[in-house]
């Protein structure tokens, strides 16, 4: 699309023709117009956002420290590839990870060698609370399920701040109890959860906060607050910051610049005491060979009530390695043992005093605090990890900074710091509630950065000082992306139960991210394009369970959003980023084309998808009885990448006319997709039934029947995505193109069906057309008015989305209180029934909440809840649509009150409904989200504690499968900010509402 001014120009020149400026707020919403200004050029946080673009390393310690390495793919080495029983929780304490590390809120530099975290005892569990405890897919009754209470506060970009926040039981810890109360439930069962045992009923817990809080790139300060919430009693609690290396030692492999080693043994870290046992600041020695520089870990007495405790801090040691004798009853081998990882949980739990090594020397440390606390009472333990340059020397001691003002000052800095990034990021007043939700989710956003290394080949074949893998594993899974290399920082779907990334997931966690760390966004995306991780053939990973399954192809959405969202320091967009994205989106479009088309008609049986369950049988599987599945979701996402390369291309070629020609390419596929899905044009089978007025699944049999699966669900919302308007003016700009267009129009009768214009009408206001000459259209341009004319390419026409749109609007169907379900309620009371050729009946029933099978793990259900991923993109599709089609559209909102709003209307209205899960109820006092666990949420402190759950139940709002999904989940910051944009319009402009 054109530049920015040159939009700003036409819409100008509109004014005179239109008696409002309704058009130039639906053009701002529909097409990337951002309603985020950045940050202040004196905003501490910018500046530091703009030093990292100069190669500062503001970003170089973050959050980056999993919360879950235990049960992943990538500490699998079974031959049967259960990765959950391979690597178990039980594990976790004794044995050392080969691919990263984990912990509590952990801190640790961008390739994961340098680890801060913290462990903590209350004097009766039978291990150290190190790491978050939940279950694992086959435990849970709608699989893995993460049993804490943990929130994640607040993080300012570059991590200059964050604040996390977990609740620890006083009583005993209810391991035991949850895996057999689980294990007892079934599919159609709640789940038994952390709150449902008796730990949280009474107020004998603890509050434990965690604050980073960097004074400069290398030198972190690190606040632990425990606050005791017993009412009555005191209580003791057992502190122990933790620092460690990850294992990279003992596998034969050094990771370095992407080399492998020979097979000696590296040197390992080291990491020793300098204080003594009578001193009472502790200070702990660093040494990595392949840090940027040396650092202390310093620890200061703690603090009860503002007052230093009597007991000193203790310095415990250990080797970050694997306790073999505990764990598998094998001898260690020379230069193995004795103090194994699990040393700490020995010494404090078991009372095994020669679990940690005297020497005070070791791989991994701990500073143990043991306090009582009073009721209502709080401690405070203070450390700094600083670095030490070799050049400029320890100028400054570093217990300076343990100073409690002097460390207190520091971190309410920053904290104001961000405080003061965020209020000045946006061009309009936020509402305070509406802002809570936002700073929360940007928080979850951004202490979802982890660190992720997986060097498939080297996994397939094993190390050279470890146990070889299987033999199956050559030809299992992964096993064909042996070029795969990540070590990189990516943004996981949730940190506890997705601990990989999912590309598609990804795509829309940049669509927030791009308001907040714009550079970090397109970096993400960029990332999946590039040779370590995309194949040569053009097929990206998907996630790794199966970097060969297929999930939505949506990074051409989320990087022409992201483009025309951002600016670059000088204001313009990031051409160079588009470029870059545009030639290997080429290649991935290819891979689909070539792949996914099975008859070259243009229509997709792409399988999986990511829509798990929506299907009447597992699309990942083979048809049942044989044949094709067309998809109509898998159709129309092609259709929807077609016109996002199109606009791609469109822009470049406003820049290059060599990218012109390329343009023709992406409108023919588009046009070929079109005309099969609605009327089984190119020998297709046609997608759309003209009966219902709504796009479905169609089964082609072996025998060569076409039978549409008439099952309403999302899958036959998703046309509503693939639609794209382009101004005249552009196409001015562009006569090959418009030759090649023009063509279409003249000769693809079906295209015509699908191509409309706007133009001037005989009252001076527009009216629509369809099917006529192009160069006739753009030279009926009244050049006096100045009137630009747009054209709407878009599978649905208006005829086919004024039905569709009867459907989805119908509060019996689609339209929920809290949004839009991804299956029609009809099914509820008639559950949708189809007989596949291998004669079984397969049962559709409308599930607003958890699933009832196991269907895909069991623990995500597309069969009538609320996705926000897919609810942004209706969203944004209706604002589109609203930007061409105007106030002349309007539809019943919800269908049959004969209440008329205008698409934009629509979308707001949509979004307001979304809103409501995360607002407090002004009736009840607590939010929706919480649903089954509102009751723990009437005191205000948790009440205002917000999660972002992967999905929602439409009818209730409450907040349903992982509940830390602050990777798409955020996207309801977006909807929000352009709902607020829409409320805020300023006088002369139409307030869309």
């Amino acid at each position: 699309m054109a530049d920015l001014p040159n939009v700003k120009k036409q819409h100008q020149r509109r004014r005179s023709m239109f008696q409002t400026c309704d058009r130039l707020v639906r053009y701002r919403s529909s097409q990337g117009f951002s309603a985020i200004k950045g940050g202040s050029s004196a905003d501490p946080e910018t500046q530091r956002l703009r030093e990292v673009q100069e190669d500062s390393e503001w970003k170089f310690f973050g959050p980056y420290l999993p919360e879950r390495q235990w049960g992943s793919v990538r500490e699998d080495y079974s031959a049967s590839g259960d990765a959950w029983g391979s690597f178990p929780h039980e594990h976790a304490r004794a044995r050392a990870f080969r691919w990263g590390d984990d912990g509590l809120f952990g801190l640790t530099d961008e390739e994961a060698r340098l680890c801060v975290s913290f462990a903590m005892w209350n004097g009766k569990d039978h291990i150290l609370k190190e790491r978050l405890f939940g279950l694992t897919n086959p435990e849970g009754n709608h699989g893995e399920d993460v049993k804490e209470l943990y929130y994640y506060v607040d993080s300012s970009p570059t991590h200059s701040y964050m604040h996390g926040l977990i609740k620890y039981p006083q009583q005993e810890y209810p391991y035991a109890e949850l895996v057999r109360m689980n294990g007892e439930r079934g599919c159609t069962d709640s789940e038994y959860e952390i709150t449902d045992t008796s730990v949280f009923k009474g107020s004998d817990y603890w509050d434990v906060h965690v604050k980073y809080a960097k004074f400069a790139e290398h030198d972190i300060l690190m606040e632990i607050t425990a606050q005791n919430m017993n009412e009555t009693d005191e209580a003791e609690l057992h502190m122990m910051p933790q620092i460690w290396f990850r294992n990279t030692w003992s596998w034969g492999m050094r990771r370095g610049a992407y080399e492998k080693n020979s097979n000696d043994r590296p040197d390992k870290p080291q990491l020793s005491e300098l204080s003594s046992d009578s001193d009472p600041i502790k200070v702990i020695d660093v040494q990595h060979d392949e840090l940027p520089c040396e650092y202390k870990f310093v620890a200061a007495p703690a603090e009860v009530n503002g007052r230093e405790v009597g007991d000193k801090p203790v310095c415990y040691f250990t080797e970050n390695e694997t306790n073999k004798p505990l764990l598998f009853g094998s001898q260690p081998k020379d230069g193995e043992g004795p103090y194994y990882k699990d040393a700490f949980h020995r010494k404090v739990v078991n009372g095994q005093e020669d679990a940690v090594n005297p020497k005070k020397t070791g791989t991994k440390a701990c500073v143990y605090y043991k306090v009582r606390v009073p009721a209502k009472g709080t401690a405070v333990f203070r450390l700094r990890l600083r670095g030490i340059d070799a050049e400029d020397g320890d100028e400054e001691s570093p217990e300076h900074m343990l100073v409690p003002k002097l460390f207190d000052a520091v971190v309410e800095q920053r904290k104001q710091e961000t405080d003061e990034y965020y209020s000045s990021l946006f061009l309009f007043d936020i509402a305070p509630e509406r802002m809570q939700i936002l700073r929360q989710a940007y928080a979850g956003l951004l202490w979802s950065k982890k660190f992720y290394f997986y060097v498939v080949e080297d996994w397939l074949n094993g190390d050279t000082k470890g146990s070889k893998p299987p033999e199956s594993r050559l030809t299992g899974r992964n096993s064909g992306w042996s070029h795969m290399y990540a070590a990189d920082i990516i943004s996981m779907c949730d940190a506890w139960e997705y601990v990989f990334f999912a590309t598609w997931d990804l795509a829309f966690h940049t669509i927030p991210l791009s308001a907040i760390d714009p550079d970090f966004a397109k970096s993400q995306l960029r990332l999946f394009l590039d040779d370590r991780y995309m194949r040569p053939d053009g097929a990206m990973p998907a996630y790794d369970w199966n970097f060969s399954d297929l999930n939505p192809p949506v990074h051409p959405v989320a990087v022409m959003r992201t483009y025309k969202k951002t600016r670059l320091s000088d204001g313009k967009r990031d051409l160079n980023f588009l470029k870059v994205c545009f030639a290997k989106l080429t290649m991935n479009f290819l891979w689909w084309v070539n792949r996914e088309d099975p008859d070259g008609v243009g229509l997709f049986a792409g399988g999986f998808l990511g829509l798990d369950n929506c299907s009447i049988f597992d699309r990942s599987a083979e048809v049942p009885g044989g044949g094709t599945m067309y998809q109509s979701d898998g159709s129309a996402w092609m259709g929807l990448y077609c016109v996002c390369m199109l606009d791609m291309a469109i822009e470049l070629a406003v820049h290059d006319s060599s990218y012109e020609e390329i343009c023709g390419f992406f409108l023919q596929h588009f046009i070929f997709i079109c005309e099969s899905m609605n009327s089984g044009a190119n020998d297709a089978m046609g997608l759309w039934d003209e009966e219902t007025g709504f796009y479905y699944d169609g089964l082609v049999t072996s025998s060569g029947e076409k039978i549409p699966i008439k099952l309403r669900s999302m899958v036959g919302l998703i046309p509503l995505y693939a639609n794209l308007t382009i101004e005249s003016d552009v196409l001015r700009r562009l006569p090959a193109f418009r030759k090649r267009l023009n063509w279409f129009l003249k000769n693809r009768p079906a295209f015509r069906e699908n191509m409309t214009f706007m133009v001037p009408g005989e009252t001076g206001h527009s009216k629509i057309v369809a099917g006529e000459d192009l160069e006739d259209l753009i030279e009926s341009s009244d050049d006096k008015s100045g009137i630009a004319h747009p054209f709407l390419l878009s599978i649905a026409s208006e005829t086919h989305l004024r039905r569709i749109l009867e459907h989805m609007l119908s509060e019996n169907e689609f339209l929920a209180p809290f949004g839009i379900r991804t299956l029609s309620r009809e099914y509820e009371k008639n559950p949708f029934r189809f007989t596949t050729q291998d004669g079984v009946e397969r049962v559709v029933k409308y599930l607003p909440a958890e699933s009832d099978s196991g269907m895909f793990g069991g623990n995500s259900s597309w069969r009538g809840s609320i996705w926000l991923p897919v609810s942004l993109m209706i969203v944004e599709s209706l604002k589109r649509l609203y930007y061409f089609y105007g106030k002349r559209f309007k539809v019943d909102f919800p269908t049959g009150s004969g209440n008329q709003l205008t698409l934009g209307q629509v979308a707001n209205e949509i979004v307001r409904r979304m809103e409501k899960m995360f607002l407090v109820d002004p009736e009840t006092g607590l939010r929706p989200l919480h649903g089954n666990e509102a009751h723990m949420y009437k005191d205000k402190g948790w009440n205002d504690l917000i999660l972002y759950y992967e999905y929602f139940n439409p009818e209730t709002g409450r907040g349903v499968g992982a509940s830390h999904q602050t990777g798409w989940t955020a996207c309801i910051s977006t909807l929000l900010l352009d709902l607020a944009e829409a409320e805020s319009v300023p006088d002369g402009y139409e307030k869309v509402d």
